[in-house]
């Protein structure tokens, strides 16, 4: 497991949501619909607009700025690097990861 703090509080935070599913997303925009009579198009719209302000409104200095853009450069350059490379057809790759089998075992969640 990882064994950062940050990490362990947000599968704490997800946990909550398994034994209480009205704190999961989809309850709470199904109570806003509910509470508020508003279709679920007005309710989502209504939130791509809060998230959209809350983005716009955050500074990125150049500092900052930059290092993203050396990221996303890498990124794609790694990319195609990757493309270039593939020795299967996608549909391949799909199978293949179709018939992979998975062994590793899950941690039981004690509440």
């Amino acid at each position: 497991m990882f064994a950062t703090e940050g990490h362990k509080q947000g599968i704490e935070r997800e946990q909550v949501k398994l034994i209480d599913s009205n704190l999961t997303p989809s309850a709470q925009i199904l109570t806003i619909i509910k509470d508020e009579k508003l279709s679920y198009k007005h309710v989502t719209q209504r939130l791509s607009e809060m998230h959209f302000k809350q983005h716009k409104d955050v500074e990125i200095n150049e500092e900052e700025m930059a290092s993203l853009s050396r990221l996303v450069g890498e990124s794609l350059a790694k990319q195609q690097r990757m493309e270039t490379l593939q020795d299967m057809s996608f549909d391949e790759f799909i199978q293949k990861k179709n018939d992979l089998q998975c062994d590793c075992e899950i941690e039981e969640v004690v509440a």
